[in-house]
Protein backbone atom coordinates (compact mmCIF):
# COMPACT_ATOMS: atom_id res chain seq x y z
CA UNK A 1 0.00 0.00 0.00
CA UNK A 2 0.67 3.52 -0.95
CA UNK A 3 1.97 5.70 1.97
CA UNK A 4 -0.34 8.56 0.65
CA UNK A 5 -3.75 6.29 0.45
CA UNK A 6 -6.60 6.72 2.02
CA UNK A 7 -7.44 3.82 4.53
CA UNK A 8 -11.21 2.70 5.25
CA UNK A 9 -11.73 -0.12 7.50
CA UNK A 10 -14.89 -2.36 7.83
CA UNK A 11 -16.42 -2.87 10.78
CA UNK A 12 -16.84 -6.11 12.38
CA UNK A 13 -20.26 -6.79 11.12
CA UNK A 14 -21.21 -5.00 7.67
CA UNK A 15 -24.61 -5.10 6.41
CA UNK A 16 -27.41 -2.57 6.04
CA UNK A 17 -27.25 -0.37 9.16
CA UNK A 18 -23.36 0.01 8.14
CA UNK A 19 -24.58 1.18 5.13
CA UNK A 20 -24.70 4.93 5.54
CA UNK A 21 -21.87 5.22 7.57
CA UNK A 22 -19.88 3.37 4.88
CA UNK A 23 -21.64 5.10 2.17
CA UNK A 24 -20.91 8.70 3.35
CA UNK A 25 -17.02 7.23 4.09
CA UNK A 26 -16.00 5.83 1.17
CA UNK A 27 -17.86 9.64 -0.57
CA UNK A 28 -15.42 11.44 1.70
CA UNK A 29 -12.25 9.26 0.41
CA UNK A 30 -12.69 8.87 -3.20
CA UNK A 31 -13.40 13.18 -2.82
CA UNK A 32 -9.63 12.87 -2.41
CA UNK A 33 -7.57 12.37 -5.51
CA UNK A 34 -5.60 10.03 -3.21
CA UNK A 35 -5.54 5.94 -3.55
CA UNK A 36 -8.34 3.97 -1.31
CA UNK A 37 -7.95 1.14 -0.26
CA UNK A 38 -11.12 -0.60 2.31
CA UNK A 39 -9.78 -3.02 4.69
CA UNK A 40 -11.52 -5.87 5.19
CA UNK A 41 -9.44 -8.45 7.42
CA UNK A 42 -11.07 -8.13 10.83
CA UNK A 43 -14.83 -8.09 9.01
CA UNK A 44 -16.58 -11.04 9.96
CA UNK A 45 -19.77 -10.57 8.58
CA UNK A 46 -20.58 -9.06 4.70
CA UNK A 47 -24.35 -8.28 3.55
CA UNK A 48 -25.41 -7.22 0.31
CA UNK A 49 -25.88 -3.56 0.76
CA UNK A 50 -21.99 -3.56 1.78
CA UNK A 51 -21.02 -5.73 -2.02
CA UNK A 52 -23.10 -2.84 -3.76
CA UNK A 53 -21.48 -0.21 -1.72
CA UNK A 54 -18.41 -1.52 -2.80
CA UNK A 55 -19.28 -2.01 -6.32
CA UNK A 56 -20.56 1.33 -6.49
CA UNK A 57 -17.08 2.93 -5.53
CA UNK A 58 -15.38 0.69 -7.64
CA UNK A 59 -17.55 2.31 -10.68
CA UNK A 60 -17.29 5.84 -9.13
CA UNK A 61 -13.10 5.27 -8.25
CA UNK A 62 -12.56 4.26 -12.21
CA UNK A 63 -15.03 7.42 -13.48
CA UNK A 64 -12.57 9.58 -11.77
CA UNK A 65 -9.37 7.55 -12.28
CA UNK A 66 -8.91 7.07 -8.46
CA UNK A 67 -7.80 3.76 -7.59
CA UNK A 68 -9.86 1.75 -5.14
CA UNK A 69 -8.57 -1.52 -4.09
CA UNK A 70 -10.32 -4.24 -1.46
CA UNK A 71 -8.82 -6.24 0.76
CA UNK A 72 -10.22 -9.86 -0.08
CA UNK A 73 -8.86 -12.63 1.45
CA UNK A 74 -9.22 -16.42 0.52
CA UNK A 75 -11.73 -17.53 2.99
CA UNK A 76 -12.53 -14.04 4.54
CA UNK A 77 -16.14 -12.86 5.41
CA UNK A 78 -15.73 -10.66 2.03
CA UNK A 79 -14.53 -14.03 -0.23
CA UNK A 80 -17.47 -16.31 0.88
CA UNK A 81 -20.42 -13.01 0.78
CA UNK A 82 -19.06 -12.49 -3.11
CA UNK A 83 -18.95 -16.35 -3.72
CA UNK A 84 -22.91 -16.40 -2.36
CA UNK A 85 -24.39 -13.83 -3.95
CA UNK A 86 -22.70 -14.80 -7.18
CA UNK A 87 -20.68 -12.02 -7.89
CA UNK A 88 -16.78 -13.21 -8.45
CA UNK A 89 -17.94 -14.83 -11.65
CA UNK A 90 -19.90 -11.40 -12.16
CA UNK A 91 -16.90 -9.56 -13.76
CA UNK A 92 -14.89 -8.73 -10.63
CA UNK A 93 -11.05 -8.31 -11.11
CA UNK A 94 -9.42 -9.82 -8.36
CA UNK A 95 -5.73 -10.98 -8.04
CA UNK A 96 -3.77 -11.25 -5.35
CA UNK A 97 -5.87 -11.13 -2.52
CA UNK A 98 -7.12 -7.94 -4.09
CA UNK A 99 -10.30 -6.42 -5.38
CA UNK A 100 -8.62 -3.63 -7.93
CA UNK A 101 -11.93 -3.29 -10.08
CA UNK A 102 -14.63 -4.10 -12.55
CA UNK A 103 -14.14 -5.95 -15.72
CA UNK A 104 -16.40 -3.83 -18.45
CA UNK A 105 -17.19 -7.28 -19.87
CA UNK A 106 -18.71 -8.59 -16.36
CA UNK A 107 -22.32 -8.42 -15.47
CA UNK A 108 -20.88 -6.50 -12.27
CA UNK A 109 -19.60 -3.56 -14.98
Amino acid sequence: MRPDTVLVVLPERAGLPEAGPLAADLARALADSRPVRVETTATKEIGLPILQLLVAAHREAAGQGTRLEVTVAAGSALARSLDAHAMTAAGLRIEAGLWTGLSTSGAAA
